[in-house]
C-alpha cells in the first residue's frame, strides 16, 4: 500500500466533510416536507384563530440506509419557515434521536436537554414528561421529530411498549399543549403505531421505497457529476451508464441513503490517489474496503454481481436479533394483546 501524505489525508477528509452536507431532495423528502409543513402551518392558523388542534403523527419508514435521519435533519435545521435554534425564545421544532437502549424516562431527559430546561435529579417519569408538555406550551413548539422512535416503543424487549405508546398519545391529546408528532423508524414502526388505537388513527404514514432504475436511473449520473464536481474531479465514461447504476443500486441494497453513500466514500480513494477522473474503479474500492472482499465478490467487478449477497456483508445492516425479537413481541401482542 503507497503511505499517503497526512496533508492529502487531512484535504481529503475535508472535501468529504463538505460532500456530506449535500442533501438530494427526493420525491419522499419532497412530500415528506409538504405533510410537515401542512400540519405546522394549520397548528399555527388554529392558534390564532383559537380553535382546538386534532394534531397528527407522520410515521416516516425505512430500513437502516434509507436516509431518514437526513431527512429529518433537513426538516429541523434547514427548512427557512421552521425555527429550530434552542437558543432562541420560541421553537417550532424539537428533535432527538432515541438511542438503542432508551426508556421513556430518559428521551423525556433527552428532550428537555434539547430545550435546555433543567430537571430535578431523582424526577420520575410522570414529573419530566409535565415538565415538557409546559415546556412545549411556553416555547411555543408545534412539533415534536423522534428518529429511531422503533427503539423508543421497543426498548428492554418491548416492557415498555404501553408506556411508550400512552405517552406519544399524551403529546398529540395534551390538554396543556398539543404538538404534531414525526415518527421515523424501521418498518415495525407502523405496526408498533398500531398497538395504540388513538396514535393509529391520527397518523399519515410515508414509506421510503427502494431504488428502481426505472424511477431513479436517470438522476444517479447526474448526482454523481454534480459530487464529484464539487470535489473538483470529472467523471469517466463507465459511470454514465445503467450497468454501473444497477451494480451502486445492489451495492447499496437499493437504499437511497447508502446509495449516497457509496458515491461519496467512493471520491475519497480517487483523491488520495490524486486523481482527477472519478471512474468505477474507485467504487471498486471502496467496496473492496466496506465488504472486506474478494475482487470476484465485489459488485463493482464481478461479472455476475446479481449473485453476491451483500446485506450480509454491510456494516449499515440492521441488527437482525434485535429485529428478530422485535417482530416475535408483535407476533405475541397480536395473539394476547400484552
Amino acid at each position: 500500500m503507497t503511505e499517503r501524505d497526512p496533508k492529502t489525508i487531512q484535504e481529503t477528509a475535508d472535501t468529504i466533510a463538505k460532500l456530506k452536507t449535500v442533501f438530494v431532495e427526493t420525491p419522499t423528502y419532497l412530500q415528506l416536507r409538504e405533510q410537515f409543513l401542512d400540519l405546522h402551518y394549520q397548528r399555527v392558523a388554529d392558534l390564532k384563530e383559537g380553535n382546538d388542534s386534532e394534531c397528527t403523527a407522520i410515521i416516516l419508514t425505512g430500513p437502516p440506509g434509507s436516509g431518514k435521519t437526513q431527512m429529518t435533519k433537513r426538516l429541523a435545521k434547514f427548512v427557512p419557515e421552521i425555527r429550530s435554534d434552542k437558543k432562541d425564545r420560541y421553537l417550532d421544532v424539537v428533535r432527538v434521536r432515541a438511542p438503542s437502549t432508551t426508556t421513556v424516562l430518559n428521551i423525556g431527559k433527552q428532550i428537555l436537554g434539547e430545550l435546555e430546561h433543567p430537571y430535578t435529579k431523582g424526577s420520575n417519569q410522570f414529573d419530566i414528561w409535565d415538565q415538557i408538555e409546559t415546556q412545549f406550551r411556553q416555547r411555543r413548539v408545534k412539533f415534536l421529530i423522534i428518529d429511531e422512535t422503533h427503539d423508543l416503543i421497543f426498548n428492554h424487549q418491548g416492557r415498555e411498549i404501553l408506556t411508550a405508546l400512552s405517552t406519544l398519545k399524551s403529546l398529540l391529546n395534551s390538554i396543556k399543549w398539543p404538538v404534531n408528532l414525526l415518527l421515523a423508524g424501521t418498518p415495525e414502526l407502523t405496526e408498533l403505531v398500531a398497538l395504540n388505537g388513538e396514535v393509529n388513527r391520527r397518523k399519515e404514514i410515508i414509506e421510503i421505497p427502494k431504488l428502481s432504475w426505472a424511477q431513479d436511473g436517470e438522476n444517479i449520473p447526474r448526482i454523481v457529476k454534480y459530487l464529484a464536481a464539487k470535489a473538483g474531479l470529472t467523471v469517466s465514461d463507465d459511470l454514465r451508464g445503467e450497468d454501473f447504476g444497477l451494480r451502486l443500486f445492489h451495492a447499496a441494497q437499493h437504499k437511497p441513503g447508502l446509495a449516497f453513500k457509496f458515491v461519496v466514500e467512493s471520491i475519497r480513494p480517487c483523491l488520495r490517489s490524486g486523481d482527477k477522473v472519478l471512474t468505477r474503479n474507485h467504487f471498486a474500492q471502496y467496496a473492496r474496503r466496506n465488504f472486506n472482499c474478494l475482487d470476484g465478490l465485489n459488485p463493482f467487478l464481478a461479472p455476475d454481481y446479481r449473485d453476491i449477497g451483500v446485506r450480509e456483508q454491510t456494516k449499515e445492516d440492521e441488527n437482525s436479533l434485535t429485529r428478530i425479537a422485535l417482530q416475535r413481541a408483535l407476533a405475541r401482542w397480536k395473539k394476547t394483546g400484552s
